[in-house]
């Protein structure tokens, strides 16, 4: 019977390890328009062929410098670290650099908003369209107490477009993994106690 015990211990904490990689968001990549997503107004909208790989891409355009953005629905998160990437291209009508904003936001069981981390999406100048070809990635902590994330893509009151396409935020394997480890330990010292 304990041995039993152990194997399915060990496939739990597997299970975990390998649901620790899938992207949090649904519909990160566009492919389905803009499911899973809210959007301010008629500044948004989806470009077939515009991502990576000649796939759809999310299309914000602000030509007036008013703010837009798209919000993702609230996702269920405990805590631990997330991994996010982003891809991203702009449209350029002059030599400036553009500056698009990437956030993380945490909220409480309530739902009430907490903090938030702020990635700045930094173009490349010169003028055209940019594709999707440049990238952010890192990794945010999430607060202690936090129950939901979401994320937010923003023109930060730039005058100009881009696409977005691939956004993800994936729990850190190693976080996960320990925590699973941690519980085996605790049920194992526990049982010879």
């Amino acid at each position: 019977m304990e041995k039993v015990k152990s194997i399915l211990m060990l496939a739990a904490v597997a299970a975990i390890a390998v649901s620790s990689h899938a992207n949090l968001l649904e519909n990160g990549d566009f492919e389905n328009d803009l499911n899973e997503w809210y959007h301010s107004a008629n500044n948004v909208w989806i470009d077939g062929g515009a991502g990576v790989d000649g796939s759809k891409a999310a299309r914000i355009e602000t030509g007036d410098g008013s703010v837009a953005d798209i919000r993702s629905n609230l996702i269920e998160f405990s805590s631990g670290n997330l991994e996010y990437s982003i891809n991203y291209g702009s449209w350029q009508g002059s030599t400036e650099q553009d500056h698009y904003e990437f956030l993380i936001r945490f909220y409480d069981d309530t739902q009430s908003y907490m903090t938030q981390e702020v990635i700045p999406l930094i173009g490349e100048p010169g003028e055209g369209w940019h594709g999707c070809a440049l990238q952010a990635q890192g990794e945010v902590v999430a607060p202690g107490s936090v129950a939901y994330v979401d994320v937010v893509i923003n023109s930060a009151g730039w005058q100009g477009g881009a696409h977005f396409d691939n956004v993800s935020i994936v729990p850190e394997p190693a976080s996960l993994s320990l925590l699973g480890l941690g519980a085996a330990a605790m049920m194992r010292k526990r049982r010879s106690a």
